[in-house]
């Protein structure tokens, strides 16, 4: 799944969660705002890369999470606010590459 072009978008996840990806998600220079989500934020199962953007996310789980594969932020400005953890790669050869101009995580689960 892509995202690209000009504008925003605004999600609400009202019965899991509110972007969800079988593959991978790649976020190109977007605003993307989840204002609730029951899970999680932003969820893919082969990863996720975010380019330039801005990205607000207020979820009842995870903000974001790939369950294999990497997550690589390379984002202007994130905001997390989620009852569980900020971001998380799941998988076991997984890693977290974050490089935001400005980052902002209240997260429950302390990550």
């Amino acid at each position: 799944m892509i995202f690209s072009g000009k504008g925003a978008l605004t999600v609400s996840g009202k019965t899991k969660h509110a972007i969800a990806s079988d593959d991978y998600t790649r976020i190109l220079d977007r605003t993307i705002q989840v204002s609730d989500a029951i899970l999680d934020g932003l969820h893919s199962n082969d990863g996720i890369y975010i380019d330039g953007g801005k990205i607000n996310i207020v979820a009842s789980s995870d903000g974001i999470e790939a369950e294999k594969g990497s997550i690589i932020v390379n984002g202007r400005e994130i905001t997390l606010k989620v009852a569980d953890d900020g971001i998380v790669a799941s998988y076991e050869d997984g890693d977290a590459t974050i490089i935001p101009d400005v980052i902002s995580i209240d997260a429950g689960g302390g990550r």
